[in-house]
């Protein structure tokens, strides 16, 4: 009897946390800058949506992260400086910019999109260590930024590294989101 006790406990404990997540996801999103064909513009971002979007209704949004070491490249800061989106802990995706490929207006535009990284082609992405040449990926790929338009995007997804290796890659989060574009840069 005790056994079943627990089981029904954990079982309650289980649908309380599941309860508080998704209450944690249907909250207001909160504002998030990003850029559109060069120009900066203040959005949100609400995961409250099906995570099975067709195609013909998305549109995307890419995280397009920062190398490593961006401060001692010079770059200023990030849109996000860190974001930490998925909740799993700052790590390097966390300092990233939002390009947006569509805003309301433009032909095709869809709130729903589909969320891409865009991350320099480090070794360690991949399981591998070579510190110089992932220095010299986070220099070629400095040059690139900040991207603000999805052709910038593009360029440096083209763009290849020293050594001819794609100096970046694109990561499909596999998160939908539904997007709301609530004006232009917010004033300090």
């Amino acid at each position: 009897m005790k056994r079943n006790h627990l089981t029904i406990s954990f079982v309650f404990a289980a649908i309380a946390i599941g309860i508080l997540i998704a209450n944690s996801y249907a909250q207001q999103p909160g504002k998030e800058l990003g850029y559109y064909n060069g120009q900066e513009l203040t959005f949100t971002a609400d995961l409250g949506i099906p995570q099975r979007v067709p195609a013909k209704v998305q549109r995307t949004v890419y995280l397009v992260v920062y190398p490593t070491t961006w401060q001692d490249l010079g770059l200023e800061a990030p849109q996000c400086d860190p974001c930490d989106h998925l909740g799993d802990g700052i790590s390097f995706d966390d300092f990233h910019d939002h390009v947006l490929d569509a805003i309301p207006g433009v032909p095709g535009f869809t709130a729903l999109s589909h969320v891409s990284a865009v991350l320099p082609n480090y070794s360690f992405l991949t399981g591998g260590n070579n510190p110089v040449r992932d220095a010299a990926i986070s220099a070629a790929y400095a040059a690139h930024l900040p991207a603000t338009s999805v052709d910038a995007v593009n360029d440096l997804l083209n763009s290849t590294a020293p050594d001819g290796t794609p100096l970046a890659v694109r990561n499909d989060l596999g998160i939908y989101i539904r997007l709301s574009v609530v004006g232009g840069r917010p004033q300090s």
